[in-house]
């Protein structure tokens, strides 16, 4: 809108660039109380987290019986001896939950940006007309 004088237009042009002003400032925040009371209630555990991560379902894998050696054994038994010791400090669904959780906080980070781009433009133009 820097191209042209606003004071130029006409009455009308005048009125209608008011308006849209003001729809873009109260879109604008309501999009960023949106996020802001979304994500209250999502780290006060009042809704669950959306879920875009899942960890898959661990499979076990069966070996032929001939194939199997002294190493492979130790090494499957360690593997499995660090897996008990790492979902005693760590809960197997944690990681997912953390992904969630992050991608849920950058989400409302852009629409928080968003929203607050929406009411500088409205301001923008209310204060030119």
């Amino acid at each position: 809108m820097s191209h042209f004088k606003i004071a130029r237009l006409s009455l009308d042009m005048r009125f209608i660039l008011k308006i849209i002003g003001i729809l873009l400032f109260f879109v604008g925040v309501s999009i960023i109380f949106y996020a802001l009371w979304s994500s209250y209630e999502l780290f006060t555990g009042r809704r669950p987290a959306p879920e875009i991560f899942n960890m898959p379902q661990r499979q076990n894998i069966k070996t032929d019986s001939r194939e199997i050696d002294l190493k492979s054994i130790s090494a499957e038994i360690v593997a499995k001896e660090l897996a008990k010791g790492f979902a005693a400090v760590i809960p197997e669904e944690y990681p997912a939950i953390m992904f969630n959780m992050i991608s849920w906080s950058v989400l409302a980070l852009i629409m928080i940006f968003g929203g607050s781009q929406l009411a500088k433009l409205g301001i923008g133009l209310l204060s030119g007309v």
